[in-house]
């Protein structure tokens, strides 16, 4: 049946036609003789735009040819994760900060893996000269980031408030020595390495490797007097609000050079804070 099915769909194509040959004249695509116009044109400022829970927001210096230079910098507020709300450091058994890590993943698309299992990475959605620098800080916020307004409405915020905040700015956070992670800072397609858990089954582990990010060292002391001295204050995300405002970055030109901007998902971020407590 197949054969035969086959065989009758090629006999009815044997005969030819000529579709639209009585509709289409041949002259009826000619476009006639060109001519020239004038045309304005112009680029104009659209103003200031809403910027409150956006999923993306841009962060850096970008210089472009024609429209000028953009300086992105932006503010943030942090909130604990419900798993991990209302802790309870024993102030008797001495808890000591190791560590505080501020991590925020880029946009990358992985490449090959190497033989020691290290992956190479392609950056996306980064704007501006391959590696130019720009000067990070990282500061304490203290301007409280309300949901509502006085008239009970969603409270708004826009892009040209960025005086408001810098002028409640605490102190600089990302304080390190490595000139990387503050005033040289370079949106980097470098794969993240942390050091694996120690345990006495494994006393060495293999380094954790993780897609490239931004990888910043916060200042200790300011965490172990804001959080681990205030444990009261981590009892839920409404009363965090209210104590630890936030996280404002705050960018510059680095030297010379020109700067780059990066869009990046800062609610893919985290701070990791590492401790330890002595029996």
């Amino acid at each position: 049946f197949f054969a035969i099915l086959i065989n009758s769909i090629i006999s009815c194509d044997n005969d030819s036609n000529e579709l639209g040959s009585d509709i289409i004249g041949g002259n009826n695509f000619e476009t006639g003789t060109p001519e020239t116009y004038d045309v304005s044109a112009m680029t104009q400022n659209t103003g200031p735009v809403e910027t409150l829970d956006l999923p993306v927001n841009a962060l850096g210096i970008y210089k472009n040819p024609v429209f000028g230079t953009l300086k992105a910098n932006v503010a943030i507020q942090v909130l604990m994760d419900l798993s991990t709300v209302n802790p309870n450091f024993n102030s008797l058994l001495n808890p000591q900060i190791e560590s505080v890590i501020l991590t925020i993943p880029y946009f990358s698309t992985a490449g090959n893996t190497n033989s020691n299992g290290t992956t190479t990475y392609t950056l996306d959605s980064i704007y501006g000269p391959a590696n130019s620098k720009i000067k990070l800080q990282v500061f304490e916020s203290k301007y409280y980031i309300r949901d509502i307004d006085e008239t009970q409405e969603i409270q708004k915020y826009y892009s040209n408030q960025n005086q408001e905040f810098d002028n409640v700015k605490g102190e600089q956070l990302n304080d390190s020595d490595d000139q990387s992670q503050n005033n040289q800072f370079v949106f980097s397609a470098a794969q993240l390495s942390e050091p694996g858990t120690v345990t006495a089954e494994d006393p060495n582990p293999d380094p954790v490797l993780s897609a490239p990010g931004m990888k910043l060292n916060l200042n200790k002391d300011f965490f172990a007097s804001k959080i681990l001295a205030n444990p009261e204050k981590l009892i839920n995300n409404n009363v965090l609000k209210e104590y630890f405002r936030g996280l404002y970055f705050h960018v510059e030109n680095s030297g010379a050079d020109e700067g780059n901007l990066a869009m990046l998902n800062f609610k893919a971020g985290k701070i990791t804070i590492k401790y330890r407590q002595y029996a």
